[in-house]
């Protein structure tokens, strides 16, 4: 080690400098810097030239002659902005308190430094980007201020950036100031530069992703969709932003003057709930109006009846001290696609009729967002709802789960608008859904290129008695799996799947509205053969003598 220094110090030539090497090993120069740095390691070895030394920090001092040559050149004219690192505390976490084993803390005095059983912090350097970083090195007998290098070819030689120094002081709101800061940052996004008021540029950006994020509230052409809700009491605030892929269900209350509000107060009618469009992601570029789904009136005894022709205003109107097509319950879906944007928006809606006696009304709201694309290619069924309407429940699927047998269904009902064929398309569209898989995995790992390890879905179809309209009714998967593999750790492996759609039969033409139940089961059997113990066969001993084994008595 002392003769490879020796050899290194005879080839630089001579000047003056000074090696600093911290604890994770980096070694810092300065050539300003010629006093000792204490440190809390004890002393090895000691040489005329050198002294080394170990524990928590290592100096290592050079001393010999300059050459008379040999110039430093200086760079940079501008200001330097400097920085106390004394003043740079990381464990100075008490106001005009000490804290322990903290010794850069100013509130320290000489005594608490006595009980410290070490430093936290035993060293504070400046920003490490520049060339010549200044650093404090704290221990418990001594503290020192040092001068290191940056070894980097890309360090800063001057600090005359006095803003990237420190965070800019936030503006204060006044009373002068405060309508500008209302407008820079009173909205859901704002930046530093105003736009122009009334235009889309309000809402968009250089930065503006493609597509809607979880929780993103959904824009419309006026604002963001909306889904009331109460807030401090039970009446309704129609302030609160739908969230992207966020289902939501809520119920508030209103209250008003039927004989002055009942075609004025626009929280009654259907029109202020669809009439806005919305835009299929946050770039704004396209807007999707709403679809009326379905319309079911409520009477005042609370019967319900759904309409076959949805076209018209639906405005609520006064007649006889009693308010009809009053907005009871709204039903958003939203219809998505794979890659965040919304493909198509409906509603479906309750109305009824209101009397003085019924005020203030319960208003229940809904939103319900299902993707448009079987994106994982997964055995799904009907997902039952509340309101148990398949027309409103179409394109909600829930999937199916290894194991768990489950039942679901909802009520269509049956009128002669549509022709047989059209009803049976319907019905079909709810029981299988889209995409429907043709295959499934006999593992839960199974790889796509094993085709022998995927199982086919064998499809029934039980026909009924000669009828005239026969629509499909009721979907039943079975699942037949059995234990495969070792008798202590098996593992479930899928060999047979079933899908039965039984029909049923409906005469046509109706005299009244026919309620036909819909309804799919999954049912997991477990086929596997009973346990037998198994053993390696005996083995065969082929042993043979030597042939003078028995001399020299045969």
């Amino acid at each position: 080690m002392e003769s490879s220094l020796s050899l290194l110090l005879m080839a630089m030539g001579g000047f003056s400098i000074s090696l600093w090497i911290d604890i994770v090993g980096y070694v810092l120069a300065d050539d300003n810097f010629t006093g000792s740095v204490g440190t809390s390691g004890q002393v090895e070895s000691v040489t005329d030239s050198t002294t080394v030394l170990f524990g928590n920090s290592t100096e290592l001092t050079v001393s010999f002659s300059s050459h008379p040559q040999m110039t430093v050149a200086r760079a940079g004219t501008l200001q330097n902005l400097q920085i106390d690192v004394y003043t740079l505390c990381v464990c100075n976490l008490l106001v005009e308190q000490c804290d322990i084993n903290c010794c850069c803390d100013p509130d320290c005095k000489e005594y608490d430094l006595t009980t410290f059983t070490t430093c936290d912090v035993q060293i504070v350097t400046d920003d490490r980007k520049l060339c010549n970083p200044k650093a404090a090195t704290y221990f418990l007998d001594r503290n020192k201020s040092i001068s290191l290098i940056n070894p980097s070819i890309f360090c800063i030689e001057t600090n005359n950036y006095r803003a990237g120094s420190s965070f800019v002081a936030p503006e204060v709101p006044t009373t002068d100031n405060f309508d500008s800061l209302m407008k820079q940052f009173g909205g859901f996004s704002f930046s530093t530069a105003e736009a122009p008021p009334n235009t889309r540029s309000t809402y968009r950006s250089s930065s503006m992703p493609s597509s809607y994020q979880y929780g993103v509230p959904i824009k419309t052409v006026d604002g963001f969709l909306t889904l009331p809700a109460p807030l401090a009491t039970s009446a309704c605030v129609d302030n609160n932003p739908a969230g992207f892929l966020v289902n939501q269900a809520t119920c508030c209350s209103r209250r008003f003057d039927i004989a002055t509000d009942c075609g004025t107060f626009a929280a009654l009618s259907i029109k202020n709930y669809i009439s806005s469009r919305i835009f299929h992601s946050p770039e704004l570029t396209k807007s999707i109006p709403f679809v009326l789904a379905s319309v079911t009136m409520r009477s005042l005894n609370g019967t319900e009846t759904r309409l076959t022709n949805v076209v018209g205003t639906w405005v609520p109107k006064l007649h006889a001290d009693v308010c009809r097509n009053v907005v009871l319950e709204v039903n958003y879906i939203i219809e998505y696609n794979n890659k965040g944007k919304i493909r198509t928006a409906s509603a479906a809606f309750t109305l009824g009729a209101i009397n003085v006696n019924m005020i203030p009304i319960q208003q229940h709201f809904q939103i319900t967002f299902i993707q448009s694309k079987n994106r994982l290619g997964q055995l799904t069924v009907i997902k039952s709802s509340a309101n148990q309407d398949c027309l409103q429940m179409e394109g909600l699927r829930t999937p199916v789960l290894f194991g768990y047998d489950l039942m679901s269904g909802c009520i269509l009902r049956i009128i002669n608008n549509l022709a047989c064929q059209q009803w049976s398309h319907i019905i079909r569209n709810l029981l299988i859904g889209q995409n429907f898989p043709q295959v499934v995995a006999s593992f839960g790992n199974t790889p796509v290129q094993n085709i022998k390890d995927w199982v086919t879905i064998e499809q029934v179809t039980s026909a009924t008695e000669s009828c005239d309209c026969e629509v499909p009714q009721s979907l039943a998967l079975e699942v037949k799996w059995t234990k495969y593999g070792s008798f202590i750790n098996p593992q479930a492996r899928i060999v047979a799947v079933t899908q039965t759609i039984r029909r049923a039969c409906v005469l046509m033409p109706l005299k009244t509205e026919k309620a036909l139940h819909i309804s799919t089961s999954v049912t997991f059997t477990d086929v596997s053969a009973s346990a037998q113990p198994g053993y390696k066969m005996k083995p065969i001993i082929d042993a043979k003598l030597p042939y003078n084994f028995f001399f020299p008595f045969v």
